[in-house]
């Protein structure tokens, strides 16, 4: 019986053993390309590898008699490497439209060409303002010395929209010396200008602002001064509390609440006793919850004591017995969260007043088991409805209430015998419920028997096979069949092998996937005879697609040979299903002698033809590298993304310089492919080969590059890595960075930038492989698990989504691309166990 892994199970539980997956949403950043104009990223971003002759050639239009071709051919010249287009760019600024100067200027400030920033500075001096004002933002991005010397003389410029460009790109520059000039601009004549310092100080951060934007509170201007208000409690700085105190008994209700939100965003605990007055006072109800609002920010400040996130907490659970107050501390105790559960367990227990539904929500958002025997003690109290108090336990997971919920399986209320159920799911594994959750296969509701029959497959309760067995008859409905059959998979036990090959024959094809699936995790070699037989004719494609694929599952690693002959005999059969399940048994049985008719498929249609490239890269055999190469020189990036990570399983050296061509070229799945395969392989003298992939315009093949450097050990490159951890514009990268870096020597240089992005970092998950770096080395697990997944549209669960395009993220730290093939399948069988993450590729992409 084959291994499995509980996170390949978890995964094959979502994907396979229902048969279905979802398509999921695409995370923000995944793709990870760095923003036009963001000037951190200007070293990275669309680096390419394209040939002189057709830079010459783009920039030939530079010279067009219509301005915007001229403007066209500056935005064709940015996607090149800077190196090869500085000195049409640098030409392109001397051109008489305003335009085509301002996008040269942009692209050559992004990218920190210094012969550009005296122009710039020359441009600050031109008659038109609009010309200033591209000089100002052009000079926010070039961020050198000159630049901010430059800028500081322009706040004096003679028109305020220019002076309000120079404000926004001192901002934008962020180093400590433009401080002092943001400060000078407060007294500003024109508020627009005002406006713009107060912003830009208040994301500087700076404390020296503190005392000047305290004045500014009394501006003559309504706007100026709340802007001021607000971003004295962005500074952070505790010495402002007493002033906004004082504004709170201003005239201006806009000016208090001001007051209130800045006292928030300092977690001012010395607020705390006069914001629950004026939480009980009448006021707006905008006020009033910006007052709940500051109460539950200063509730989960660390520096606020004990005793006043106690009144905080406890003010706000006591608002909610106020209909006008109920929705405005209802979202202050949630953003409060495990905070503020003592005091809602408090009004639970009738200790404080509230409101016992808005408490039992609350809690459910809170996910906290602290509140298991209050939400229990509420089910016999008849406050509240059952529904919200099961939705609390259910998102808890506590196992304290495992016993009152099975309790509730013997109600005679269907409802409530059916939302128990649903809140078991979380803490379904113990052995103590099984005789209980088995008795409900015989439920009158079909909801929870379909329930009863998943929650068996996921105790693994051997003892449920009988039961289960009973329930994959025809007498049964479809879809109970379907659960129990996804449930004796799980299980795994030997004893049902018989009975799921029997419904290859005897069930609808609707269950044929599920049956496949439970027989490849059973893994029982004694069907195989029996599977071989049901493929000949009368068995409908479908049915034997699914047995083909069973039996690849079945004797993956292990073939036998009646079974291997009947799958190459299948390789050419007219339909495409069965031909694809029959490769890809090849390619999980892996035995030597069906390389040869894999290989055969070097010149057969695409979607046989790309099967076969996969399977091939799982033989081990290096005799498949020159069919894999031909592919990866394909212009279909399909086959070439396919031959590229194949190549990679097979580490042979002689198609290294292949992949680092391909690597470098413009595709999507051939490039994170091949960087992908010279991660897994790549030798040490190629260190600086897969340096200048760091560089590369595709932020995923970054990714792979930095990996391999890890993998290496390549200490010369630390500096590199370093830079692309504290700087590289995708997440990823950063990940990738902090992971390679805890596999070199220790250094001092590489504690500090650890650190420094653990400290500074606005992405969770860098922050915690900033954190696991610095605890010790990242050790990448081995790929020796399996995945196939089924694509299918989240609408119509039925219909497959073919030829689309997926990342996954392994646990390894490497990123592959996928398409799917005809029938929606992604398939690999070298992935590592843990968390991998499937998204789907990024529409923004352009290849």
């Amino acid at each position: 019986m084959q291994e499995r892994s509980p996170a390949r199970r978890s995964w094959r539980r979502r994907a396979l053993g229902l048969g279905l997956v979802a398509a999921v949403a695409l995370p923000a950043g995944a793709h990870g390309q760095s923003q036009p104009r963001e000037p951190q990223a200007r070293a990275e971003r669309d680096f390419d590898f394209a040939w002189l002759g057709q830079v010459k050639k783009d920039a030939e239009r530079l010279a067009a008699d219509n301005h915007r071709d001229r403007r066209q051919a500056v935005l064709e010249l940015a996607r090149y490497d800077i190196a090869q287009t500085k000195p049409y760019l640098l030409e392109a600024l001397t051109d008489h439209d305003r335009g085509v100067r301002y996008e040269a200027g942009r692209v050559l400030a992004e990218h920190g060409v210094a012969e550009a920033t005296p122009t710039f500075i020359r441009w600050l001096e031109d008659p038109d303002s609009e010309a200033r004002r591209d000089a100002a933002e052009i000079l926010g991005w070039v961020g050198s010395d000159a630049a901010v010397k430059a800028l500081i003389r322009t706040l004096g410029d003679v028109d305020a929209k220019v002076r309000r460009k120079a404000v926004e790109a001192l901002g934008q520059i962020a180093t400590p010396q433009v401080v002092v000039a943001l400060i000078g601009r407060l007294d500003d004549d024109k508020l627009e200008v005002r406006k713009a310092a107060i912003a830009e100080l208040a994301k500087l951060g700076d404390r020296r602002a503190l005392i000047q934007l305290v004045g500014a509170f009394s501006d003559t201007s309504n706007e100026v001064r709340k802007a001021a208000i607000r971003a004295v409690g962005q500074l952070g700085d505790a010495n402002a509390v007493p002033a906004l105190l004082r504004l709170l008994r201003h005239s201006d209700e806009e000016v208090r609440l001001s007051a209130v939100i800045a006292l928030g965003d300092l977690a001012a605990a010395q607020a705390t006793d006069v914001l629950i007055d004026a939480l009980g006072a009448h006021h707006s109800d905008a006020y009033a919850a910006e007052v709940a609002y500051a109460l539950g920010k200063i509730a989960v400040a660390p520096g606020t004591p004990a005793a006043g996130a106690e009144r905080a907490t406890h003010a706000l659970v006591e608002a909610l017995a106020d209909p006008n107050l109920r929705a405005a501390a209802s979202a202050a105790l949630r953003h409060a969260g495990r905070a503020a559960v003592p005091a809602l367990l408090a009004h639970l227990e009738g200790r404080i007043e509230g409101d016992p539904a808005a408490a039992v929500e609350l809690l459910r958002h809170s996910a906290d088991p602290r509140a298991t025997p209050a939400l229990v003690a509420e089910l016999s109290r008849a406050r509240v409805a059952h529904e919200p108090i099961l939705a609390a336990l259910e998102t808890s997971a506590d196992r304290r209430a495992l016993m009152p919920l099975l309790g509730l399986l013997s109600s005679p209320e269907a409802p409530l015998r059916l939302r128990a159920m649903m809140a078991l799911r979380g803490i379904i594994d113990d052995p103590r419920a099984v005789d209980i959750i088995a008795g409900l296969l015989a439920d009158p509701e079909l909801e929870i028997r379909i329930l009863a029959a998943e929650y068996l497959g996921l105790m693994r309760a051997q003892q449920a096979v009988p039961a289960l067995l009973e329930h994959i008859g025809p007498s049964a409905p479809v879809r109970l069949r379907f659960a129990a059959a996804w449930a004796l998979g799980e299980i795994a036990d030997p004893r049902a092998a018989d009975a799921l090959v029997g419904l290859f024959s005897s069930a609808p094809p609707a269950l044929h996937g599920a049956v496949a699936n439970a027989l490849i995790y059973i893994g029982d070699r004694r069907v195989v005879a029996q599977l071989v037989k049901l493929t000949g004719a009368g068995a409908s494609a479908t049915t034997r697609a699914h047995i083909v694929r069973s039996l690849g599952g079945i004797l993956r690693g292990r073939p036998v040979a009646d079974a291997r002959a009947l799958c190459e005999s299948l390789l050419g059969d007219d339909d495409l299903g069965i031909s694809l399940a029959a490769i890809e048994a090849l390619g999980a049985m892996r035995a030597s002698e069906s390389i040869p008719a894999l290989s055969a498929l070097a010149f057969a249609d695409l979607g046989r033809r790309r099967a076969a490239l996969a399977a091939l890269g799982n033989f081990g055999d290096r005799a498949a590298v020159p069919a894999l190469l031909s592919a990866l020189a394909s212009a279909d990036d399909r086959l070439a993304g396919d031959a590229a990570w194949a190549l990679g399983k097979l580490a042979d050296p002689a198609a290294l310089e292949a992949l680092f061509k391909a690597a470098r070229a413009r595709g999507w799945a051939s490039g994170i492919n091949a960087s992908a395969a010279l991660a897994r392989y790549a030798p040490a003298d190629r260190a600086d080969q897969l340096a200048a992939l760091v560089s590369h315009r595709e932020g995923l093949i970054r990714v792979n590059a930095v990996a391999a450097l890890g993998r290496l050990k390549a200490s010369a490159h630390r500096a590199l890595l370093e830079d692309r951890l504290l700087r590289d514009p995708h997440p990823r990268v950063r990940v990738a960075a902090a992971r390679a870096l805890s596999r070199l020597e220790t250094a001092d240089s590489t504690g500090t930038a650890l650190r420094q992005a653990l400290r500074d970092d606005r992405e969770e998950l860098v922050k915690r492989a900033a954190q696991a770096a610095l605890a010790g080395p990242f050790e990448p697990p081995a790929r020796t698990d399996w995945r196939s997944l089924r694509i299918v549209d989240p609408e119509v669960q039925s219909r497959p989504i073919a030829q689309a395009g997926y990342l996954l993220h392994a646990a390894d730290g490497l990123t592959t691309a996928y398409y799917s093939d005809a029938r929606g399948y992604i398939t690999d069988e070298a992935v590592p166990p843990g968390d991998n993450q499937l998204v789907p590729r990024p529409p923004s992409y352009r290849p």
